[in-house]
């Protein structure tokens, strides 16, 4: 758990190993993750069904599939709604396999890494229409974030073709682990990983995700 600063943000994990799946090979073990965010300023809280992925340590909300996020609304009888509550994790539980289905498309799509990049984060230009330095560190920071994963699962370094879920994690574990965040400077801290949840870059590289996905079906 974490205090944000203006609420509280839980992840909830099963113990029982029949819960985990695999992407693309049985060495790509993914975990689910029950994130529940708790804001006191009025709005609902927000929970939702993710994954941790063993390989990378990325702690991952990528609503892929309809029904992954619902809305609980606190109220000075939520007590006495804990059926209710138990309903709707059981709910979210259920888009587990639809969530793996996805993934699994994700792994067998090839996608040019920079396109998804530059979708992900914009066009930073020089004056003269070179790529920006800024931009470069960040490619290459991405690009380093691949090859650790593939050498975490025993995959081809050297391999031109880059999957989607290759991509998307790459930069998911670039945000998480690699940004500068003067506050959390220790990259293995649980805050990074909770603070990443909520980082806009993410959340736009899970919407070009999905268009892809869309795109390809």
């Amino acid at each position: 758990s974490w205090w944000n600063g203006c609420g509280h943000e839980v992840l909830i994990a099963p113990r029982d190993e029949k819960f985990k799946g695999y992407v693309g090979d049985v060495k790509d073990v993914v975990w689910p993750r029950f994130h529940l965010r708790a804001l006191y300023n009025g709005t609902a809280y927000q929970a939702t069904l993710g994954l941790w992925r063993h390989s990378c340590s990325n702690l991952m909300m990528p609503k892929l599939v309809k029904g992954a996020s619902t809305k609980i609304y606190h109220s000075t009888n939520l007590r006495t709604r804990i059926g209710e509550l138990n309903g709707e994790f059981q709910k979210l539980s259920a888009t587990w396999d639809s969530q793996i289905a996805a993934m699994e498309r994700m792994s067998e799509l090839e996608i040019p890494l920079q396109e998804v990049v530059t979708k992900v984060f914009g066009v930073s230009l020089k004056p003269d229409g070179s790529p920006s330095q800024s931009a470069i560190r960040r490619y290459e920071a991405i690009m380093g974030r691949l090859f650790k994963d593939r050498i975490s699962l025993g995959h081809d370094v050297n391999s031109t073709r880059v999957t989607l879920w290759e991509s998307i994690n790459a930069i998911q574990g670039y945000v998480q682990h690699d940004v500068t965040r003067k506050a959390y400077a220790d990259t293995d801290t649980v805050e990074r990983a909770f603070i990443a949840i909520g980082d806009g870059r993410v959340e736009k590289a899970y919407e070009v995700a999905m268009s892809y996905l869309a795109n390809a079906s």
